[in-house]
């Protein structure tokens, strides 16, 4: 995911190994990571994405054009705290994504569901 921020575009992950890495960073297991989530909705979420820049720059062996600061004042200037559609819940969604579609079992009646749906 590429988000604009200061004419740069900073590029936010949540695939396997970013969620390795945020593992290893809070010294945690995935369900110590996940009820840091929920402990603190707002910043933890922030936090992570930050750090998802943080290890996508680390791939890529660039470093990051902006500073922390300038991602919340991002977040906060365009209303993203209080937007269902905004860069925190896409990016909430697509890591949710990933702890579903490799940690958790699929659930046998949501194929069922979508055919009716589908019809």
């Amino acid at each position: 995911m590429i988000v604009k921020i200061k004419d740069h575009d900073i590029k936010l992950g949540f695939g396997l190994y970013f969620l390795g890495k945020a593992q290893e960073a809070r010294g945690t297991d995935l369900n110590g990571l996940l009820n840091h989530l929920i402990k603190n909705p707002i910043s933890n979420p922030v936090d992570l994405m930050w750090l998802s820049a943080e290890c996508e720059a680390e791939l890529d062996e660039i470093e990051l054009p902006i500073k922390k600061r300038d991602f919340v004042d991002f977040l906060e200037e365009t209303k993203d705290f209080d937007n269902t559609d905004g860069v925190l819940a896409k990016w909430m969604s697509k890591f949710t994504n990933t702890i579903k579609g490799n940690f958790l079992p699929k659930d046998e009646n949501e194929d069922v569901d979508s055919d009716v749906k589908k019809k």
